[in-house]
């Protein structure tokens, strides 16, 4: 009974956050044309988020973000509503006929990711910075500079959802926001077929979305990249939709989502400047205005969030491009050429054993994307461009940082481009013989989702029942997180007044109540540690520079070796952790303790450091 209430109570908020940006972005999308009642739902739906993920960001910077306000912020589109009566100008739009095949193909690819994001928060970069923004906003209700964090501070468009979630109610439900991008990026697909082709083609893309299993993961996760899929997505669409009808208005919110986009990660700038070129390509000499109205909306869009960038860090894309705005802690040499070069890009992409952390990879079934969309660039000129600036996106992925889920933001366009060509294709030869054509599309689609739905109920079995007590949280993160019991006791015995120094486990930030530090980049760094674990004096001179009052090691990674000296044993008390993990306590000092500096409050306070 336990488990059907917890997944009752957390349904009902996701489908209450859906409805209230629906209802948020419903009155602002009004003026649009649609091709049916699903379009507008993605439409109005995504924009709704993206203006109340703004709006929480607004709060914080005024310091007001507290329960109440978050609650009038969801309570308020409803109220709207209803004092409008939403008086349509033009006839509403018929509700568009799902097929049955649609239907089953959502609940099949969607089902067990909305399972898996029930689940606790454990995801590397979930719980290293993505939640720690979020909790650290909801605790002192405003934005705050982090520099005990990998990134103190980046564009946190997702996770101003994310701490909406965390002030009224939890982290799954944070994991189940994002999930809330996972399905509106596969009906955008749905929808936009409808347009450009067939219903058909778009059961076809969406399920070659949902069949990789590095996208249900991440979409059942605290990460952020396919919400940024979903604002490229609706970025490229009504870009896509603007060349069609030559609709201004489609621009204008082409614009709005290529900001949203850049507002949830610096890789959304590329669609701030890239769709303004391909408008003056589409207008010839005659799309100066446009282009230039296009990046001032998106400039006006993104603004809140790099503005508190640039006042906190003097830098707009902070930490990267130190040499143009200054080094940091943070600053770290980038190298643009992968190693590897286009096959090793490829082996991250598809081979396991290279593609992520968790080993989950894009559907092999995407290695058909390649010459379906050459041939689509042969014989459909209309999106040429389309392909042209998925192309040129590809290009700045690979010399950038070819990490598998930084190519979400074109993945969904090219599954559609493809589908729509083979569907195209299928009409003008033919059927396969002696198939059903309903047979065939939904044979197809279900060989193209399988992959990602294979691997996702392959997880949810492995993970057993849904924890859904505080004991049972406990206990499932104590299983799968190797420090977790440890942090776990300091949050107990402590509360947040304790300051513990975590090597090889900067992954656990989300865990401890009170300070942590501890990472490969910034003032904390690990190298400053390793420096000095070979003299238990220096080590404990060092951590009381910091402030620290425990020191956490993971030998998960490795083992690590720590002082055997006398000094050790009298500065560093040993306390009770789990196997694979040393937990020490600093003792006072023998003599009089440096005087612990006060937490900075900007990246200008730390110049680069160096062991």
């Amino acid at each position: 009974m336990s488990e059907l209430r917890f997944i009752f109570s957390h349904a009902a908020a996701l489908l209450l956050v859906a409805a209230s940006a629906a209802a948020l972005g419903r009155p602002l999308t009004r003026s649009l044309s649609f091709h049916g009642s699903m379009e507008r739902g993605v439409f109005a739906t995504s924009i709704g988020l993206g203006v109340f993920a703004n709006a929480v960001h607004l709060l914080g910077l005024v310091g007001a973000i507290r329960p109440a306000t978050i609650l009038l912020l969801i309570a308020a589109p409803f109220a709207i509503f209803l004092l409008r009566g939403e008086q349509e100008r033009k006839p509403p739009l018929l509700p568009d006929r799902l097929s049955l095949d649609a239907v089953l193909l959502l609940l099949f690819g969607l089902a067990p990711a909305l399972l898996l994001a029930l689940y606790p928060p454990t995801e590397f970069d979930a719980t290293m910075y993505h939640l720690p923004y979020a909790k650290a906003f909801a605790t002192r209700h405003a934005l705050v500079f982090l520099p005990t964090l990998r990134f103190p501070v980046f564009p946190q468009l997702v996770e101003m959802l994310f701490t909406a979630a965390l002030s009224v109610y939890d982290d799954v439900s944070a994991q189940l926001i994002h999930f809330l991008c996972l399905a509106l990026t596969a009906l955008a697909l749905l929808a936009w077929s409808r347009r450009v082709a067939t219903a058909r083609a778009g059961i076809w893309a969406a399920a070659a979305w949902l069949g990789s299993p590095i996208v249900l993961a991440e979409g059942a996760s605290a990460y952020v990249d396919v919400g940024l899929a979903l604002f490229c997505t609706l970025c490229l669409y009504a870009w896509s939709a603007w060349v069609d009808t030559n609709d201004e208005r489609w621009l204008f919110w082409s614009a709005v989502f290529a900001g949203f986009a850049a507002s949830t990660k610096y890789q959304g700038f590329f669609f701030v400047f890239a769709i303004p070129a391909a408008v003056l390509i589409v207008k010839r000499g005659a799309g100066g205005r446009l282009a230039l109205r296009y990046l001032a909306v998106s400039m006006l869009v993104l603004s809140p969030f790099y503005g508190r960038i640039v006042a906190e860090t003097g830098n707009p894309l902070f930490p990267f491009f130190s040499g143009w705005f200054g080094t940091t802690a943070w600053s770290e040499p980038v190298d643009p050429t992968p190693s590897g070069g286009v096959l090793g890009a490829l082996g991250r992409l598809f081979l396991p054993g290279n593609a992520h952390p968790r080993r989950t990879i894009y559907s092999p079934f995407l290695l058909l994307l390649a010459p379906l969309l050459t041939a689509a660039v042969i014989t459909d000129r209309r999106r040429r461009l389309l392909l042209a600036l998925a192309l040129a996106f590809g290009t700045c992925w690979y010399l950038s940082n070819p990490a598998p889920r930084y190519l979400f933001p074109v993945v969904p366009a090219c599954t559609l481009t493809a589908a729509a060509f083979l569907d195209g294709f299928l009409r003008k030869r033919g059927m396969p013989r002696k198939i059903p054509e309903r047979a065939f599309t939904a044979a197809l689609a279900l060989l193209l989702i399988l992959p990602g739905t294979a691997w996702a109920w392959r997880k949810v079995w492995r993970q057993g029942p849904l924890p859904v007590t505080a004991l049972g949280r406990e206990r499932y993160l104590d299983e799968r997180v190797d420090v977790h019991s440890a942090l776990s006791a300091l949050n107990s015995r402590f509360g947040a007044s304790y300051t513990v120094y975590c090597l090889h486990c900067e992954s656990a930030a989300y865990f401890a109540e009170g300070t942590f530090l501890g990472d490969y980049f910034g003032p904390y760094r690990f190298s400053r540690v390793q420096a000095v674990l070979g003299d238990g004096r220096l080590l404990y001179d060092t951590l009381r520079q910091m402030g620290v009052t425990h020191l956490l090691v993971s030998q998960q990674g490795g083992t690590v070796r720590m002082p055997d000296d006398s000094s050790f044993q009298m500065l560093f008390e040993p306390m009770p952790a789990p196997p694979g993990v040393l937990l020490f306590a600093l003792r006072a000092p023998p003599e009089e303790a440096a005087e612990r500096p006060e937490t900075p409050v900007s990246s200008r306070a730390f110049p680069a450091t160096h062991p």
